[in-house]
């Protein structure tokens, strides 16, 4: 038996597949199993199937749509099949040296439950940004408490599920993430890799190993994500922060928390998030947000919010201006 099973959901897109199973295809470590489960897709994916079956692919087609949140619970549990396990996008990418690298991690470190890879993302349509990819040493750091990891976290790593190779008895351990989806809906993957690093050290290789692909259909543009549910992601994280902050830990808690919830405001539905200025209030309130904390991300969250939208480009120098002139007030 292979020590790691590769499972990639899929619904409705083989050209995005057949681009994601070039780079598994790719992969210097081989000694894995590989399933594509097809969320009752209505388009054929025969032909990326057969240009592909050198890899071994098994096939697995739901008889119907299960929603994207249970085929991803499924892929979890086809993992339990090895010892390790990966659920990775079928819109993504991945380098040649990510499963080598993880499963190195994982196998040099038995106290590791989970060993991930920084992403980076690119919008569809344009050329993936294999550039990234040139010179990299598979640099790791081994976190040994999930404190030290959220810091990476909040300082900016970019971590998501799609790109950690996970022990499957951790996974086991854990219980299926439905407290996770109900708390926090599509932004669920980072406290529940936070939760199994409760059992023990974690591991991140400090650079882009994944791309990932912007596009109207993903999840991230879930029609259901509500302000609520941002709020509560900051939230947890304090949780795991010790209770009374260093000013290091405050500097980077508030410097995360304020731009992720003006940026989730931005971009959720109007009828899921509250006006700008109560929510504003509403944060500052539970010491989520604080204006001198806003960076640029923030500013153009700030201006889709009143509606500058395309504009940002333009009014930028001003809206520069404006951030120093709140810094220096607050």
């Amino acid at each position: 038996m292979n020590p790691l099973t590769m499972v990639i959901p899929t619904y409705e897109r083989p050209e995005f597949l057949a681009e994601c199973l070039a780079t598994v295809a790719a992969q210097t470590r081989k000694d894995f199993d590989l399933i594509v489960l097809d969320n009752a897709s209505s388009k054929d994916y025969g032909p990326v199937l057969e240009r592909f079956s050198a890899l071994g692919i098994e096939y697995i087609r739901n008889k119907t749509n299960i929603g994207s949140g249970a085929n991803h619970t499924k892929a979890r549990e086809i993992c339990s099949r090895s010892r390790f396990g990966l659920v990775f996008h079928d819109d993504d990418l991945m380098h040649p040296r990510l499963v080598e690298w993880a499963l190195e991690a994982l196998e040099t470190h038995p106290r590791v439950v989970w060993a991930g890879a920084e992403c980076s993302p690119f919008i569809d349509g344009s050329q993936p940004p294999f550039e990234l990819w040139q010179s990299l040493e598979g640099r790791v750091e081994i976190y040994d408490d999930r404190t030290s990891l959220l810091r990476r976290i909040l300082e900016g790593a970019p971590l998501h599920f799609g790109s950690v190779v996970f022990r499957t008895d951790a996974l086991a351990v854990a219980g299926p993430p439905t407290e996770m989806l109900r708390r926090f809906h599509i932004v669920a993957d980072r406290p529940y890799l936070l939760e199994l690093a409760k059992q023990g050290s974690t591991a991140l290789i400090r650079e882009p190993l994944a791309l990932y692909r912007i596009h109207a259909a993903q999840d991230t543009y879930d029609p259901h994500f509500t302000e609520d549910q941002a709020i509560e992601l900051m939230r947890y994280y304090r949780e795991i922060l010790p209770l009374d902050l260093s000013p290091e830990d405050e500097r980077l808690f508030l410097r995360h928390s304020t731009n992720y919830l003006l940026h989730a405001h931005a971009f959720t539905r109007p009828e899921n998030r509250s006006p700008f200025r109560d929510a504003v209030k509403r944060e500052k309130a539970e010491g989520l947000f604080r204006w001198r904390s806003i960076d640029g991300q923030g500013v153009a969250a700030v201006a889709s919010s009143i509606g500058l939208g395309d504009a940002y480009a333009t009014v930028r120098p001003a809206l520069g201006s404006l951030k120093r002139a709140i810094k220096s007030k607050w």
